[in-house]
Protein backbone atom coordinates (compact mmCIF):
# COMPACT_ATOMS: atom_id res chain seq x y z
CA UNK A 1 0.00 0.00 0.00
CA UNK A 2 2.79 2.43 0.91
CA UNK A 3 4.62 1.57 -2.30
CA UNK A 4 1.48 2.28 -4.31
CA UNK A 5 1.01 5.67 -2.64
CA UNK A 6 4.64 6.51 -3.21
CA UNK A 7 4.33 5.52 -6.85
CA UNK A 8 1.29 7.76 -7.32
CA UNK A 9 3.16 10.66 -5.73
CA UNK A 10 6.10 10.18 -8.13
CA UNK A 11 3.74 9.98 -11.10
CA UNK A 12 2.08 13.22 -10.01
CA UNK A 13 5.43 14.92 -9.62
CA UNK A 14 6.43 13.79 -13.12
CA UNK A 15 3.16 14.95 -14.70
CA UNK A 16 3.19 18.46 -13.20
CA UNK A 17 6.94 19.21 -13.31
CA UNK A 18 8.42 21.35 -16.07
CA UNK A 19 10.71 19.35 -18.40
CA UNK A 20 14.23 20.72 -18.87
CA UNK A 21 16.86 19.79 -21.47
CA UNK A 22 20.46 19.85 -20.20
CA UNK A 23 23.72 20.18 -22.14
CA UNK A 24 26.95 19.74 -20.16
CA UNK A 25 30.53 20.02 -21.43
CA UNK A 26 33.27 19.48 -18.89
CA UNK A 27 37.03 19.05 -19.05
CA UNK A 28 39.91 19.22 -16.55
CA UNK A 29 43.58 18.46 -17.04
CA UNK A 30 46.74 18.62 -14.98
CA UNK A 31 50.37 17.81 -15.71
CA UNK A 32 52.81 18.18 -12.82
CA UNK A 33 56.19 17.74 -14.57
CA UNK A 34 55.68 19.85 -17.70
CA UNK A 35 53.14 22.00 -19.53
CA UNK A 36 50.10 19.91 -20.52
CA UNK A 37 50.40 20.66 -24.22
CA UNK A 38 53.99 19.42 -24.19
CA UNK A 39 53.12 16.38 -22.07
CA UNK A 40 51.00 15.00 -24.91
CA UNK A 41 53.38 16.25 -27.61
CA UNK A 42 57.08 17.15 -27.56
CA UNK A 43 58.28 17.34 -23.93
CA UNK A 44 60.42 20.44 -24.35
CA UNK A 45 62.70 21.04 -21.35
CA UNK A 46 61.91 24.75 -20.87
CA UNK A 47 58.89 24.13 -18.61
CA UNK A 48 60.11 20.93 -16.92
CA UNK A 49 60.07 21.11 -13.11
CA UNK A 50 59.84 17.44 -12.15
CA UNK A 51 56.72 15.70 -10.91
CA UNK A 52 54.87 12.40 -10.66
CA UNK A 53 51.28 12.95 -11.83
CA UNK A 54 49.24 13.75 -14.92
CA UNK A 55 45.51 13.42 -15.46
CA UNK A 56 42.72 14.40 -17.82
CA UNK A 57 38.96 13.98 -17.43
CA UNK A 58 36.35 15.11 -19.95
CA UNK A 59 32.69 14.55 -20.82
CA UNK A 60 30.01 15.78 -23.18
CA UNK A 61 26.53 15.05 -21.84
CA UNK A 62 22.99 15.55 -23.12
CA UNK A 63 20.27 15.07 -20.55
CA UNK A 64 16.60 15.49 -19.73
CA UNK A 65 15.15 16.26 -16.30
CA UNK A 66 11.59 16.28 -15.08
CA UNK A 67 10.49 16.28 -11.49
CA UNK A 68 12.78 14.06 -9.40
CA UNK A 69 14.14 12.20 -12.43
CA UNK A 70 17.11 12.87 -14.69
CA UNK A 71 18.26 10.80 -17.67
CA UNK A 72 21.31 11.42 -19.84
CA UNK A 73 23.69 10.03 -22.43
CA UNK A 74 27.34 11.10 -22.37
CA UNK A 75 30.71 10.40 -23.92
CA UNK A 76 33.53 10.34 -21.38
CA UNK A 77 37.31 10.08 -21.43
CA UNK A 78 39.29 9.49 -18.22
CA UNK A 79 43.09 9.17 -18.14
CA UNK A 80 45.54 9.03 -15.23
CA UNK A 81 49.32 8.58 -15.25
CA UNK A 82 51.33 8.18 -12.05
CA UNK A 83 55.10 7.84 -12.35
CA UNK A 84 58.40 8.32 -10.55
CA UNK A 85 60.50 11.47 -10.86
CA UNK A 86 63.20 9.38 -12.54
CA UNK A 87 60.69 8.26 -15.19
CA UNK A 88 59.82 11.83 -16.16
CA UNK A 89 63.48 12.95 -16.13
CA UNK A 90 64.73 9.99 -18.17
CA UNK A 91 61.98 10.40 -20.79
CA UNK A 92 62.66 14.14 -21.10
CA UNK A 93 66.43 13.69 -21.53
CA UNK A 94 66.28 10.84 -24.04
CA UNK A 95 63.48 12.38 -26.10
CA UNK A 96 65.40 15.65 -26.43
CA UNK A 97 68.84 13.97 -26.72
CA UNK A 98 70.29 15.61 -23.67
CA UNK A 99 73.05 14.27 -21.45
CA UNK A 100 72.18 11.59 -18.90
CA UNK A 101 73.85 11.41 -15.51
CA UNK A 102 76.27 8.45 -15.94
CA UNK A 103 76.63 8.05 -12.15
CA UNK A 104 72.88 7.54 -11.65
CA UNK A 105 70.58 4.54 -11.99
CA UNK A 106 67.14 5.66 -13.20
CA UNK A 107 64.30 3.87 -11.41
CA UNK A 108 61.47 3.62 -13.93
CA UNK A 109 57.89 3.18 -12.71
CA UNK A 110 54.86 4.23 -14.74
CA UNK A 111 51.21 3.30 -14.07
CA UNK A 112 48.71 4.36 -16.71
CA UNK A 113 44.94 3.96 -16.86
CA UNK A 114 42.66 5.36 -19.56
CA UNK A 115 39.15 4.58 -20.76
CA UNK A 116 36.75 6.18 -23.22
CA UNK A 117 33.12 5.10 -23.18
CA UNK A 118 29.48 6.01 -23.66
CA UNK A 119 27.32 6.20 -20.52
CA UNK A 120 23.54 5.94 -20.15
CA UNK A 121 22.64 7.39 -16.75
CA UNK A 122 19.50 7.53 -14.65
CA UNK A 123 19.19 9.67 -11.50
CA UNK A 124 16.58 10.00 -8.77
CA UNK A 125 16.62 13.23 -6.73
CA UNK A 126 15.04 13.90 -3.35
CA UNK A 127 14.70 16.71 -0.80
CA UNK A 128 13.50 16.95 2.78
CA UNK A 129 13.69 20.04 4.98
CA UNK A 130 17.38 21.08 5.10
CA UNK A 131 18.57 18.09 3.05
CA UNK A 132 18.59 17.28 -0.64
CA UNK A 133 20.45 14.75 -2.71
CA UNK A 134 20.46 12.23 -5.52
CA UNK A 135 21.51 8.72 -6.45
CA UNK A 136 22.45 7.63 -9.95
CA UNK A 137 23.38 4.53 -11.89
CA UNK A 138 25.10 4.35 -15.28
CA UNK A 139 25.45 1.62 -17.88
CA UNK A 140 28.80 1.96 -19.67
CA UNK A 141 29.71 0.93 -23.21
CA UNK A 142 33.45 0.86 -23.85
CA UNK A 143 35.11 2.47 -26.85
CA UNK A 144 38.84 2.16 -26.08
CA UNK A 145 41.17 1.62 -23.14
CA UNK A 146 44.76 1.17 -21.96
CA UNK A 147 45.75 0.03 -18.49
CA UNK A 148 49.07 -1.23 -17.18
CA UNK A 149 52.49 -0.70 -15.68
CA UNK A 150 56.08 -0.27 -16.89
CA UNK A 151 58.77 -0.62 -14.23
CA UNK A 152 62.46 -1.44 -13.79
CA UNK A 153 65.88 0.20 -13.93
CA UNK A 154 67.90 1.96 -16.60
CA UNK A 155 71.69 2.15 -16.26
CA UNK A 156 73.61 4.78 -18.28
CA UNK A 157 76.79 3.53 -19.95
CA UNK A 158 77.78 7.13 -20.67
CA UNK A 159 75.98 10.45 -20.84
CA UNK A 160 74.66 9.40 -24.31
CA UNK A 161 74.19 5.66 -24.00
CA UNK A 162 72.18 3.44 -21.68
CA UNK A 163 71.04 -0.13 -21.06
CA UNK A 164 67.79 -1.43 -19.67
CA UNK A 165 68.31 -3.53 -16.57
CA UNK A 166 65.27 -5.51 -15.53
CA UNK A 167 62.49 -3.48 -17.16
CA UNK A 168 59.09 -5.13 -17.27
CA UNK A 169 55.90 -4.29 -19.13
CA UNK A 170 52.44 -5.58 -18.20
CA UNK A 171 49.44 -3.93 -19.82
CA UNK A 172 46.02 -4.51 -21.40
CA UNK A 173 44.65 -2.44 -24.26
CA UNK A 174 42.16 -2.13 -27.09
CA UNK A 175 44.73 -0.77 -29.56
CA UNK A 176 48.43 -1.70 -29.36
CA UNK A 177 49.87 1.76 -29.94
CA UNK A 178 53.18 0.83 -28.27
CA UNK A 179 54.15 -1.92 -30.72
CA UNK A 180 51.74 -0.98 -33.51
CA UNK A 181 50.21 -4.45 -33.78
CA UNK A 182 46.80 -4.95 -35.34
CA UNK A 183 44.52 -6.58 -32.77
CA UNK A 184 40.85 -7.48 -32.55
CA UNK A 185 38.93 -4.85 -30.63
CA UNK A 186 37.57 -6.21 -27.32
CA UNK A 187 33.99 -5.78 -26.11
CA UNK A 188 33.71 -3.47 -23.10
CA UNK A 189 30.68 -3.07 -20.81
CA UNK A 190 30.42 -1.68 -17.32
CA UNK A 191 28.43 -0.20 -14.50
CA UNK A 192 28.91 2.93 -12.39
CA UNK A 193 27.27 4.47 -9.33
CA UNK A 194 27.21 8.10 -8.21
CA UNK A 195 25.53 10.07 -5.42
CA UNK A 196 25.31 13.52 -3.89
CA UNK A 197 24.11 15.13 -0.69
CA UNK A 198 23.50 18.78 0.21
CA UNK A 199 22.68 20.47 3.52
CA UNK A 200 21.27 24.01 3.58
CA UNK A 201 20.91 26.20 6.67
CA UNK A 202 18.52 29.05 5.87
CA UNK A 203 20.08 31.20 3.17
CA UNK A 204 23.42 31.48 4.95
CA UNK A 205 25.31 28.23 4.74
CA UNK A 206 25.35 25.23 2.43
CA UNK A 207 27.55 22.12 2.40
CA UNK A 208 27.62 19.68 -0.49
CA UNK A 209 29.36 16.41 -1.41
CA UNK A 210 29.22 14.60 -4.76
CA UNK A 211 30.93 11.31 -5.54
CA UNK A 212 31.29 9.82 -9.01
CA UNK A 213 32.40 6.31 -10.00
CA UNK A 214 31.76 5.01 -6.51
CA UNK A 215 32.45 2.41 -7.68
CA UNK A 216 32.59 2.02 -11.47
CA UNK A 217 34.12 -0.83 -13.47
CA UNK A 218 34.53 -1.73 -17.11
CA UNK A 219 34.84 -5.39 -18.09
CA UNK A 220 36.71 -5.96 -21.33
CA UNK A 221 36.11 -9.35 -22.96
CA UNK A 222 39.11 -10.96 -24.72
CA UNK A 223 41.25 -7.87 -24.18
CA UNK A 224 44.71 -8.00 -25.80
CA UNK A 225 47.58 -7.96 -23.31
CA UNK A 226 51.38 -7.83 -23.36
CA UNK A 227 53.57 -9.21 -20.57
CA UNK A 228 57.26 -8.92 -21.33
CA UNK A 229 60.76 -7.95 -20.31
CA UNK A 230 62.25 -5.15 -22.42
CA UNK A 231 65.86 -5.39 -23.65
CA UNK A 232 68.17 -2.88 -25.35
CA UNK A 233 70.09 -5.25 -27.63
CA UNK A 234 69.06 -3.42 -30.80
CA UNK A 235 70.98 -0.11 -30.76
CA UNK A 236 72.26 2.48 -33.20
CA UNK A 237 73.95 5.87 -32.72
CA UNK A 238 73.42 9.23 -34.43
CA UNK A 239 76.16 11.59 -35.62
CA UNK A 240 76.41 13.17 -32.16
CA UNK A 241 76.85 9.84 -30.41
CA UNK A 242 73.37 9.62 -28.85
CA UNK A 243 71.94 6.12 -28.70
CA UNK A 244 68.75 5.16 -30.55
CA UNK A 245 67.18 2.10 -28.93
CA UNK A 246 64.62 -0.10 -30.62
CA UNK A 247 63.36 -2.12 -27.65
CA UNK A 248 63.19 -5.89 -27.99
CA UNK A 249 60.62 -7.95 -26.09
CA UNK A 250 61.15 -11.17 -24.24
CA UNK A 251 57.64 -12.28 -23.33
CA UNK A 252 54.26 -12.89 -24.91
CA UNK A 253 51.10 -11.32 -26.29
CA UNK A 254 47.90 -12.83 -24.92
CA UNK A 255 44.17 -12.22 -24.54
CA UNK A 256 42.13 -12.32 -21.34
CA UNK A 257 39.08 -10.82 -19.68
CA UNK A 258 40.10 -7.65 -17.86
CA UNK A 259 38.28 -5.66 -15.16
CA UNK A 260 39.21 -1.97 -15.23
CA UNK A 261 38.43 0.32 -12.30
CA UNK A 262 37.49 3.87 -13.26
CA UNK A 263 38.82 6.74 -11.12
CA UNK A 264 36.72 7.77 -8.13
CA UNK A 265 36.09 11.52 -8.17
CA UNK A 266 34.90 13.40 -5.08
CA UNK A 267 33.72 17.00 -5.11
CA UNK A 268 33.14 18.98 -1.91
CA UNK A 269 31.70 22.50 -1.67
CA UNK A 270 30.88 25.00 1.06
CA UNK A 271 29.21 28.38 0.65
CA UNK A 272 28.78 30.98 3.39
CA UNK A 273 26.54 33.87 2.34
CA UNK A 274 26.49 37.48 3.59
CA UNK A 275 23.85 39.20 1.46
CA UNK A 276 25.62 39.75 -1.90
CA UNK A 277 28.97 38.43 -0.72
CA UNK A 278 29.83 34.70 -0.50
CA UNK A 279 32.81 32.89 0.97
CA UNK A 280 33.38 29.87 -1.28
CA UNK A 281 35.46 26.70 -0.92
CA UNK A 282 35.76 23.80 -3.35
CA UNK A 283 37.64 20.48 -3.34
CA UNK A 284 38.09 18.16 -6.30
CA UNK A 285 39.66 14.89 -5.16
CA UNK A 286 41.01 12.01 -7.19
CA UNK A 287 43.39 9.33 -5.96
CA UNK A 288 46.08 10.73 -8.24
CA UNK A 289 45.76 14.36 -7.14
CA UNK A 290 43.53 16.47 -4.87
CA UNK A 291 42.76 20.10 -5.71
CA UNK A 292 41.83 22.68 -3.04
CA UNK A 293 40.15 25.97 -4.02
CA UNK A 294 39.25 28.93 -1.80
CA UNK A 295 37.80 32.30 -2.75
CA UNK A 296 34.70 34.45 -2.84
CA UNK A 297 31.61 35.15 -4.88
CA UNK A 298 29.33 38.13 -5.42
CA UNK A 299 25.71 38.25 -6.58
CA UNK A 300 22.08 37.80 -5.48
CA UNK A 301 20.30 34.47 -5.21
CA UNK A 302 19.57 33.92 -8.91
CA UNK A 303 23.12 34.52 -10.22
CA UNK A 304 26.68 34.74 -8.93
CA UNK A 305 30.26 35.30 -10.03
CA UNK A 306 32.98 33.30 -8.24
CA UNK A 307 36.75 33.78 -8.11
CA UNK A 308 38.86 31.09 -6.42
CA UNK A 309 42.53 30.17 -6.03
CA UNK A 310 44.04 26.65 -6.00
CA UNK A 311 46.63 26.47 -3.24
CA UNK A 312 48.89 23.77 -4.77
CA UNK A 313 48.94 24.46 -8.50
CA UNK A 314 48.41 28.24 -8.11
CA UNK A 315 45.59 28.16 -10.64
CA UNK A 316 42.70 30.61 -10.73
CA UNK A 317 39.11 29.45 -11.08
CA UNK A 318 36.44 31.82 -12.38
CA UNK A 319 32.75 30.93 -12.68
CA UNK A 320 29.46 32.50 -13.69
CA UNK A 321 26.56 30.63 -12.08
CA UNK A 322 22.93 31.09 -13.06
CA UNK A 323 19.87 28.90 -12.83
CA UNK A 324 20.00 28.10 -16.55
CA UNK A 325 23.64 28.75 -17.45
CA UNK A 326 26.94 28.00 -15.74
CA UNK A 327 30.35 28.75 -17.23
CA UNK A 328 33.64 27.99 -15.50
CA UNK A 329 37.31 28.42 -16.42
CA UNK A 330 40.43 27.16 -14.58
CA UNK A 331 43.96 28.20 -15.57
CA UNK A 332 47.36 28.52 -13.92
CA UNK A 333 48.91 30.60 -16.72
CA UNK A 334 47.76 33.13 -19.32
CA UNK A 335 49.63 31.29 -22.11
CA UNK A 336 48.02 28.12 -23.50
CA UNK A 337 51.44 26.63 -24.22
CA UNK A 338 52.48 26.95 -20.55
CA UNK A 339 49.31 25.68 -18.87
CA UNK A 340 49.82 22.83 -16.42
CA UNK A 341 46.39 22.99 -14.77
CA UNK A 342 43.33 23.89 -16.80
CA UNK A 343 39.62 23.30 -16.74
CA UNK A 344 36.51 24.29 -18.66
CA UNK A 345 32.84 23.68 -17.92
CA UNK A 346 29.64 24.86 -19.52
CA UNK A 347 26.16 23.78 -18.41
CA UNK A 348 23.10 24.97 -20.32
CA UNK A 349 19.54 24.21 -19.18
CA UNK A 350 16.59 24.86 -21.50
CA UNK A 351 13.09 24.59 -19.96
CA UNK A 352 10.19 23.85 -22.29
CA UNK A 353 6.51 22.87 -22.12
Amino acid sequence: MLLAVHGLMLAGAWAHAQPVAVLRMQSIGYSEPIAFKQFVDKWRPATFRGGTTALAHSRVELGFERGPWYFSVSEQDHATAVFSNDTAEFYLLTKNKQALDPTKTYNIDLRYNRATFLALRGVYRFSRRHWSGYAGISTLFGQSFTSGRLHGQVTPQSDRNYDFGKVYLNYHYSDDELFERRVAHPLGVGLGLDAGLRWQWRQRLSLQADIENAPAYMVWVNAPATRARIDTDNKSFDDNGYVDVKPALSGRHTKSHFSQALPVMLRLASDLRFDWFHQVNRVFYTRAMPFYYAGFGVGPQDWRVNALYEIQTHAYRFAWEHRYLTFELIADHDSIGKLKHFGLQCVLKIPFN
